[in-house]
């Protein structure tokens, strides 16, 4: 989307690479705002005020009705004044392009227009990911004859922090009355065994839609669920288990770099 949102902000208003807003330049900003309402931040971890600026635009929450965790008072006062800061700079982050864009084509129909006859058809990937915002921009894109072809598994979404609502996906027939579904229920990638626990453990969820996933492949081996009360136990049940096998044989996922800290600290004792 946003590589989308910084094209047609780059053919409409001349926007460059030098007005996208980098990391220090956003802290910059934060801080004059802050100071501007008599502020402290010398305790607050204002990168996640950022974030919690970014969840409030992207989750299409009203300012004063958002509960912040970072600020105690004024948010909305530090939420607005932030945002002129960015004005007066020239610049623009990638939660500013989608409002832009939004609000560009909802006020000015004849550039809607130009941009609506320069796709015939609309792809959509990752749709479970789509937030409301960008789902808006996507319903104004699309001419009459409303091509549109969405690929999405409702049971990946896991993006809600950042504003996704994979309800939207849920609804996509209600939108387009006339859609036809195609469910590709069979994963290539995984083994049988994988599929079929993962299976039990979804459809524990209640809005989704149902489907029946099957593995193409068999292997060897069983899937095996464990609960730990602290992370400091997992790690160390990993690390007995290594050691029972071939270190060199063995692969270890992890969500994030943050999720293999400890377990990477304690390999090395």
């Amino acid at each position: 989307f946003h590589s989308l949102f910084f094209q047609i902000l780059k053919e409409e208003y001349s926007y460059d690479q030098s007005n996208i807003l980098k990391q220090q330049q956003s802290i910059s900003c934060l801080k004059e705002a802050l100071n501007q309402h008599g502020i402290s931040y010398a305790s607050i971890n204002l990168l996640d005020l950022v974030k919690e600026f970014s969840c409030c635009i992207n989750k299409n929450i009203m300012p004063k009705e958002f509960e912040s965790n970072v600020l105690q008072h004024g948010f909305f006062q530090v939420f607005q004044t932030y945002r002129e800061k960015k004005k007066k700079h020239h610049l623009i982050d990638f939660d500013d392009m989608m409002i832009l864009v939004l609000e560009l084509f909802q006020s000015r129909p004849e550039i809607l227009q130009k941009w609506q006859k320069r796709y015939d058809y609309i792809l959509l990937d990752e749709m479970q990911d789509i937030n409301e915002l960008q789902f808006q921009i996507v319903q104004l894109l699309l001419k009459e004859e409303q091509n549109i072809f969405a690929v999405g598994d409702d049971d990946q979404s896991i993006y809600g922090f950042r504003g996704s609502k994979p309800k939207i996906m849920l609804s996509f027939q209600k939108h387009f009355p006339n859609t036809k579904m195609i469910v590709l229920d069979t994963n290539y990638r995984s083994l049988r065994q994988i599929i079929e626990v993962s299976n039990h453990f979804i459809c524990h969820n209640k809005n989704r839609y149902e489907k029946d996933c099957k593995g193409f492949l068999d292997g060897f081996g069983n899937v095996k669920y464990l609960k730990f009360q602290e992370e400091g136990d997992q790690v160390q049940y990993i690390i007995n288990y290594i050691k029972t096998k071939n270190p060199s044989s063995l692969g270890i996922l992890y969500r994030s770099k943050s999720d293999a800290l400890l377990l990477a600290q304690m390999l090395e004792c």
